[in-house]
């Protein structure tokens, strides 16, 4: 069965040509025009991903992705993040609240789509049977749940990625590019500093002490 997206925007005109994109590619759109209504739906009939604005009346598209993130059923919920803005800082600011990509109005609906797929492709990816221990961590990369003293974490998919990476290369000092190439790959344009964020997210939730900044280089999972 298609994809269903679920488009999240109070411009009426924009979710119009992506709904009209979506359905030229074979998915299926569900349109909503506020947080509140993009909460119910998500919470009620889950979609396969989200296309999220982060300017909306009432409940704003960040608070929708952060209540998103800490609902367990829908944690690892693909988002694409919508905004006006082209700064930075709020690139991180939207990616640190758990999107798994940004896009900066305006936008082409081929760069949409492709972002899309790639968000899609990657979320689906089969996954090895292999469970990963280190200390009181431990990972099973095949029901993609970590496990700090056998207490499940809440982890989105990149941070699952991010920390697993890590894991497998416990030891080394690796270069933010690397975990950035390893992680986000080539469908990306993010700059090294959204690794900054990821690693600072981890950290909050598997302990301070077990990734290593190593200056001048990256980081070093001990």
């Amino acid at each position: 069965m298609a994809a269903r997206i679920l488009v999240v925007d109070d411009e009426k005109e924009i979710v119009r040509l992506i709904r009209i994109a979506l359905v030229r590619e074979g998915f299926r759109a569900t349109p909503v025009y506020t947080g509140e209504d993009a909460l119910l739906e998500i919470r009620k009939n889950p979609p396969d991903l989200v296309i999220l604005d982060r300017v909306l009346p009432g409940i704003d598209g960040l608070t929708v992705c952060q209540k998103t993130r800490s609902h367990p059923p829908t944690e690892r919920l693909p988002i694409i993040m919508l905004t006006a803005l082209d700064q930075e800082v709020d690139k991180l600011l939207g990616l640190g609240m758990g999107a798994d990509d940004y896009l900066t109005k305006p936008f082409s609906m081929r760069e949409l789509v492709a972002r899309i797929k790639a968000v899609l492709r990657r979320s689906q990816m089969p996954r090895e049977k292999l469970i990963i221990e280190n200390g009181n961590l431990k990972l099973d990369t095949a029901r993609h749940q970590a496990f700090r003293e056998e207490k499940l974490l809440s982890l989105t998919y990149t941070e699952f990625r991010l920390l697993q990476f890590l894991m497998e290369n416990k030891g080394l000092a690796l270069s933010r590019i690397s975990l950035l190439d390893e992680v986000w790959e080539e469908d990306y344009s993010f700059t090294t500093r959204i690794v900054d964020v990821y690693i600072a997210r981890l950290r909050e939730k598997i302990g301070l002490d077990r990734i290593e900044t190593v200056r001048g280089i990256g980081y070093r999972f001990k």
